[in-house]
């Protein structure tokens, strides 16, 4: 499937193509009433920027849509980056170069047609009763200059003050208002408003010079235009020190994270690989600090359609972790690298399901799968895939823990400590490493003796095996394939999670005998619930008692689950 870009909207009753576009959400605060000056053609559309930005492509032409509309989006683009970067105080050989632009265009214009131009200025002085005996007056030409200006919208008084110094600044504003909008626009610029007022008056200037060049060839005179000197060649604006960055693109941007954060969890890294392949791939080489919100959303709407993803993967996975690396490059430790952030606010619109059950395990499929796990056979072939399926339901079902934790134990990670049995978790979600205490059931089935039996190192999946341009761990692979392996052989409900069903069962265990929420949390590794309880990290003593609390799982099928 095509990627998703922006293309003109065609009226489905006039047959015109229109520009529309959702304003970045980013700047949307900043340029919301602002005037904007598009090119549409050879003409010029004046707008103000609300939510949507919309202007008439003025065609009914597909071919000639497309062409304008690629105009005023690159227009558009360079504005919201004026935007973000805030208004620049110019020079004044940058003004004066900006209004030369003015100046060729005017003349360039209007010389290529000095026939029709002479023609009008003899009409107009007729038409006043002058006597021109076959000649063209200074007045007659500086009227007619003005004449076409008026047509255009500029008003006529701004000729009567010979120093641009005298000339009103309201007067100057309505007159060439829209000309300094469209140049500023041209170069992707946002001036002060000091440098706008300088620039309007030396726009004024030019066209001053440019009504006498253009008298002067209305008299019959072509030598080189003098004024045209005066005007140097336009270069952009250079940055200041503290400016924008070097061209900067996603794939760079990520790798960036993932040397700097050096405490990030390698599952958090793994996760956001995923979803910065994607995004790279959509966006191309790009400069991360050109991206928008509509960058952001058309990519989140190709991983719906073409990639498949559900709406909720995509917000709560690839656009949080997208959103999360692009906050982190706009700190300080990462080196302002980026701006602005063009996934804040960002989330595609969620079909909402009913919800079938709870996510719990029921007491049947508690019985279910520890009664599999009992009875599986240990294959010599696969030794360390079949102690994972015999222990790590086990162990998730007396301590709420990832699958995945518990499929990375490693022999050295269970041990003694204060008298009591304990295994420390290493590759957790967020690196931080927890101790968990056993409870006593698990040394009654034999967990211990399994560990002691078992060689140094990892308990539940091959050190020495590698699954080349794979980033998934072998503990995750395990992890997956106990997964796998209980849906099947139980014929579990799809709507419950043959893996993280335990932790919801756990805590709802938990809560249930009244265990404390500052224990449970740290038993399963949530985080607390207030900055507070930050500060309180709960000693062994009181998680061996809570773990001790914790009811004891029968699978006798004519019994009840707890004791």
């Amino acid at each position: 499937m095509a990627l998703s870009m922006a293309r003109p909207w065609q009226h489905p009753e006039t047959g015109t193509f229109y520009l529309r576009q959702r304003v970045p959400q980013d700047v949307l605060t900043r340029a919301k009433g602002q005037r904007l000056t598009l090119a549409i053609g050879e003409q010029a559309a004046a707008i103000t920027i609300g939510k949507i930005v919309q202007a008439s492509l003025r065609t009914k032409d597909r071919a000639v849509a497309k062409i304008r509309h690629a105009e005023a989006d690159a227009a558009l683009k360079r504005f919201w980056s004026a935007v973000r970067n805030g208004p620049v105080s110019l020079t004044q050989k940058e003004i004066v170069m900006l209004a030369g632009l003015a100046y060729r265009a005017t003349v360039r214009a209007l010389e290529d047609d000095r026939s029709r131009f002479i023609l009008q200025v003899v009409e107009t002085a007729d038409d006043a009763g002058l006597q021109l005996n076959g000649g063209v007056t200074f007045e007659s030409a500086r009227a007619e200059f003005v004449s076409l200006l008026e047509a255009q919208g500029t008003p006529a008084a701004w000729a009567h003050y010979e120093d641009p110094r005298e000339a009103p600044l309201p007067l100057l504003e309505a007159g060439f208002g829209l000309q300094a909008d469209a140049l500023l626009q041209q170069q992707g610029l946002r001036v002060d408003d000091a440098s706008r007022a300088l620039l309007l008056r030396e726009i004024y200037r030019a066209m001053r010079e440019a009504a006498g060049h253009l008298e002067r060839n209305a008299r019959g005179d072509f030598r080189p235009d003098p004024a045209a000197d005066r005007y140097p060649a336009f270069e952009a604006p250079k940055p200041a020190a503290n400016g924008p960055k070097a061209p900067l693109s996603v794939e760079a941007l990520f790798a960036l994270w993932h040397e700097k954060r050096k405490g990030a969890a390698t599952g958090t890294k793994k996760r956001y690989a995923s979803s910065f392949r994607s995004l790279a791939a959509f966006v191309g080489e790009r400069d991360v600090s050109t991206l928008t919100g509509d960058d952001i959303y058309a990519w989140a709407e190709h991983r719906l359609d073409a990639d498949r993803v559900s709406a909720r993967s995509i917000n709560r996975c690839d656009i949080a972790n997208v959103k999360a690396v692009f906050a982190w490059g706009t700190t300080r430790p990462a080196g302002s690298v980026i701006a602005h952030n063009p996934a804040t606010n960002i989330r595609l619109e969620e079909t909402r399901h009913p919800k079938v059950r709870e996510r719990t395990f029921r007491h049947g499929e508690v019985v279910a799968i520890l009664h599999l796990a009992s009875n599986h056979e240990l294959k010599p072939a696969y030794p360390k895939l079949s102690a994972a399926r015999r222990w790590c339901p086990w162990l998730a079902a007396y301590s709420g823990a990832r699958i995945s934790e518990l499929t990375a134990l490693r022999r050295g990670d269970v041990r003694c400590e204060a008298g009591v049995w304990v295994m420390t978790l290493n590759a957790t979600k967020t690196n931080e490493i927890r101790t968990v205490p056993l409870h006593a059931h698990l040394v009654e089935l034999g967990f211990l003796d399994f560990v002691e039996r078992s060689a140094r190192g990892a308990l539940f999946f091959d050190e020495g095996r590698k699954r080349k341009g794979s980033g998934t761990s072998e503990a995750e692979v395990v992890s997956k394939d106990i997964a796998r392996w209980i849906r099947q052989e139980t014929r579990l409900d799809p709507n419950v999670d043959p893996n993280h069903g335990w932790r919801h069962t756990w805590k709802t265990r938990a809560s249930g005998c009244r265990i404390p929420e500052r224990e449970m949390d740290a038993i399963v590794g949530h985080g607390p619930g207030s900055v507070a309880r930050k500060y309180i990290a709960p000693p062994l003593e009181d998680l061996t008692k809570a773990i001790r609390a914790f009811p004891r799982y029968t699978i006798d099928h004519t019994s009840s689950a707890e004791n």
